[in-house]
């Protein structure tokens, strides 16, 4: 093993377990549930940016082994393994499809898909008795105002990455190289 394999082989293990140390706050902050797995995202984008993309792959394939094992909250996990996790790696690829539209259909595709499985394995895994009468109307209303909002603040997450990503070549890069 060279020196700048085992380089890359120490700072992936180092964002790994800062990965999963940020998504163990999302059990200890309430409003962390879904900030707590979008850090943790940009983490791993952090690793591929640095190691490569294909390093940066294997350890979001670790820390989402690991996370729902490790992690007390078990909606922060799951976001983390089915969305928010693998979404910053596999926007370096979608950013290439072309034309535009087609990409923002891919992208919504990918987000919904992502969410609408987590929240199916979590009521899988840990269901809960479905309401009644007026509450089910209430509840499903719900549902749909969440999916939209939802949507909204992805294409925030989307924008966020970009900007995160420039900050981080132009600004502290050079930093972290010195």
């Amino acid at each position: 093993m060279n020196r700048r394999t085992s380089k890359n082989a120490a700072l992936c293990g180092l964002l790994g377990a800062l990965a999963l140390a940020i998504l163990s706050l999302g059990g200890l902050i309430p409003i962390a549930t879904f900030c707590a797995p979008a850090l943790s995202g940009i983490v791993i984008l952090i690793a591929a940016a640095e190691c490569g993309l294909r390093q940066g792959w294997l350890l979001y394939l670790a820390v989402a082994l690991l996370s729902p094992l490790l992690v007390p909250e078990r909606e922060t996990a799951f976001v983390f393994v089915c969305f928010l996790g693998y979404y910053p790696l596999l926007k370096v690829w979608l950013e290439r499809v072309r034309p535009r539209l087609l990409r923002g259909v891919l992208k919504m595709a990918v987000f919904n898909g992502g969410i609408g499985l987590a929240y199916w394995f979590l009521l899988v895994l840990f269901p809960v008795p479905q309401p009644e009468g007026a509450a089910e109307t209430a509840a499903r209303a719900a549902t749909v105002l969440l999916l939209v909002l939802g949507n909204v603040t992805f294409w925030v997450y989307d924008l966020a990455l970009v900007r995160v990503l420039w900050l981080y070549n132009q600004k502290l890069r050079y930093r972290l190289h010195r």
